[in-house]
């Protein structure tokens, strides 16, 4: 437990060392990742694209400040631009949650079975089945 503390130790420092945000008030930050989160909405397609075949749509995980999310994505987008974004943005949550103390009761992670996509309406969603036979 103690080496766990000492790496825990380790990150935050990092972030909060290498941040040059940290004269941001709270509702900055978050505008910031509002921002981010927009912009990824744009690159990945769900607004421009229309779903017809959902084996053209994939998925990623953003970081939240408690667990993660699936996060959908255009095949047909340029992939590596769009992950590169997704990972500063995770990084930027991450430090969100360090620099804000950010904790929950309840960790709002992705399940471990992942989702299948599904056409409606001409936008992907995902579709849960968690029934296993």
């Amino acid at each position: 437990m103690k080496k766990l503390s000492i790496l825990l130790f380790a990150v935050v420092t990092t972030f909060t060392s290498c941040s040059n945000d940290d004269d941001t008030t709270q509702e900055e930050d978050t505008a910031k990742l509002s921002k981010m989160h927009a912009e990824l909405v744009v690159l990945s397609g769900q607004e421009t694209q229309t779903c017809t075949n959902p084996d053209e749509w994939t998925y990623t995980t953003l970081s939240n400040s408690c667990g993660g999310q699936f996060f959908l994505y255009s095949k047909k987008i340029n992939k590596e631009q769009f992950l590169k974004k997704v990972q500063q943005y995770n990084e930027s949550s991450r430090a969100y949650t360090i620099k804000w103390s950010i904790f929950c009761a309840e960790f709002s992670v992705s399940p471990a079975i992942p989702p299948t996509i599904e056409c409606v309406d001409g936008k992907p969603k995902f579709v849960y089945n968690h029934n296993l036979h």
